[in-house]
């Protein structure tokens, strides 16, 4: 029994002695190869890839905080060499503003090897941080009417050719009361969306007189229409005048402002109607309301059959900026047109010769009454309106001036 003992521990250190050995060996190969592993590491690791803005020559550190988020720059898809790709960053395709300002700029501006890319600004933070710093790609980018975020306005000036900034409201007006925090923050995003641009579109004298304050190059640009799609008013005697007002329910409450105006005309002209195209109208005791549900297809049929159209306007500083699209589309049906002398309403209508400029409630009832009795007025006005759209604010007007802002020329 105790032989049997010791040749289980003799065995048992044989054991332990071969995986000694074995470890001993494997420390030794270990201790010599990883030097070697450690320099072939260091081979490989490359040196920190730039960020993409470093090929259009405007290195930045790359400690920036964002940078992090942002993606290497994938390759542009191989087109013709004359193709111009622009992006075009908006609020809602659905505004009015979008579809008269924007939509309009492929059919354009396609002679010209332009090819536009709409995108609707992301809700989410990250989203719009690689929506802007996907600039590089684009020939030019247009920003429409919406104030970014000062970071997000400084990476869009970094990676962008050009960057274009059109409006045609006070985007820097609050129409309602706000606490002094939030009116600081949105001057804060309109000051860094208006650096951020190396030219501005207005859509008004006020809005461009803005701008030019912060030394930003701007060209007036009013909201133009395709004089094709109004039907020329062949005015003549009628019994039942008809004043004509476009708008929607946001402005709705400035027609209701002067319907006190419009009542007293009724009384003075007998027969005398209202029309209204909107998405909402108003209501009247005194003078028959007729309401049209605005759409694109119908409101040329509308306004055809009025016979004078109103802007009445209220002076704010809302109101200041606007860009008086309804005059225009007016003049564009041959109608003479009533308004208020506020913002661009007195540049775009010229008072006596195509419509007449009122202030006073007593002007308007006064003005209204004058071309309501008066049909070879109503001619005349509306004829030489019609001219005016059809020389300084069509498509020809807008293809002009976004060809040489796009360019990087100053529209003459």
């Amino acid at each position: 029994m105790p032989r049997m003992m010791t040749g289980c521990r003799a065995l048992g250190t044989g054991i332990s002695c071969r995986r000694a050995t074995r470890r001993a060996a494997g420390r030794a190969r270990d201790a010599t190869a990883r030097p070697v592993q450690r320099q072939r590491d260091r081979e490989k690791v490359k040196k920190p890839t730039a960020l993409p803005w470093v090929r259009t020559g405007k290195r930045r550190p790359t400690a920036e905080p964002w940078a992090l988020f942002v993606e290497q720059e994938t390759p542009a898809l191989q087109e013709p060499p004359n193709v111009k790709r622009v992006l075009v960053i908006s609020i809602d395709p659905q505004e009015a503003s979008f579809r008269l300002r924007m939509a309009i700029l492929p059919r354009l501006l396609a002679a010209d090897h332009y090819e536009f890319e709409f995108h609707t600004r992301p809700k989410k933070w990250l989203d719009r941080l690689k929506l802007v710093a996907s600039a590089s790609r684009y020939h030019a980018v247009i920003v429409q009417r919406k104030l970014l975020d000062p970071s997000h306005a400084k990476i869009l000036r970094w990676r962008s050719r050009r960057v274009v900034y059109d409006l045609d409201d006070a985007v820097m007006v609050q129409r309602r009361k706000i606490g002094r925090m939030s009116q600081w923050l949105k001057q804060r995003r309109f000051i860094a969306t208006a650096r951020s641009a190396d030219h501005v579109v207005a859509g008004n004298q006020f809005l461009a007189d803005t701008f030019v304050k912060l030394d930003c190059p701007v060209t007036v640009l009013p909201t133009v229409v395709d004089p094709q799609h109004y039907k020329i008013k062949s005015h003549a005697a009628t019994d039942a005048p008809t004043l004509v007002w476009i708008g929607s329910r946001s402005t709705l409450p400035y027609l209701q402002q002067w319907m006190t105006a419009i009542e007293a005309a009724t009384r003075r002209v007998p027969g005398l109607r209202l029309t209204t195209i909107a998405n909402d109208t108003v209501r009247s005791e005194v003078i028959p309301v007729e309401h049209v549900a605005w759409s694109v297809e119908a409101e040329s049929a509308a306004l055809h059959r009025g016979d004078i159209g109103i802007a009445p306007t209220p002076s704010d500083q809302w109101t200041i900026g606007k860009s008086g699209f309804k005059i225009i589309q007016y003049m564009a049906t041959g109608l003479p047109t009533v308004a208020s002398p506020v913002g661009a309403n007195e540049q775009i209508l010229i008072d006596g010769t195509t419509g007449l400029l009122a202030s006073s409630m007593e002007q308007w009832t006064d003005a209204i009454v004058r071309l309501a009795n008066d049909v070879s007025l109503r001619a005349q006005m509306g004829a030489a309106a019609r001219r005016l759209v059809e020389t300084d604010y069509s498509l020809e007007r807008a293809r002009h001036v976004w060809r040489e802002v796009l360019e990087g020329e100053r529209p003459s």
